[in-house]
């Protein structure tokens, strides 16, 4: 995929260096952009690395999981803990915006029921 592609997905959040987008042809990932690089984040590791992950143990679990992602933090000058709340400021964006679209189906089947 080239960058272009790969960008068309849903932005989720912005901040700085560090982008967070849904993952084209699959909603259940996330292109995470650090700078031009990007890593593609599988379902659960937003919430991984943004919440069940502890300060101390931050930047080798990401080196677990792409060893090249301490390294692009550091040549862009992101700390992990850093990464780590934009991470988490993201999924909060997206947890917000599926209970609002969960009230506004609810509003609108409320609607219907009153109608009839």
């Amino acid at each position: 995929m080239t960058e272009t592609e790969e960008r068309e997905g849903k932005l989720i959040y912005r901040e700085g260096k560090i982008e967070v987008r849904t993952f084209p042809n699959d909603s259940d990932a996330h292109s995470v952009w650090i700078g031009n690089e990007y890593f593609l984040f599988l379902r659960g590791c937003l919430e991984q690395f943004a919440e069940r992950t502890h300060s101390e143990n931050l930047e080798g679990a990401l080196d677990n999981y792409n060893h090249r992602i301490p390294y692009v933090l550091k040549e862009k000058d992101v700390s992990p803990e850093t990464f780590a709340l934009v991470l988490a400021r993201a999924r909060i964006k997206e947890l917000n915006e599926q209970v609002s679209d969960a009230y506004d189906k609810i509003n609108s089947l409320e609607d219907r029921i009153v109608e009839k």
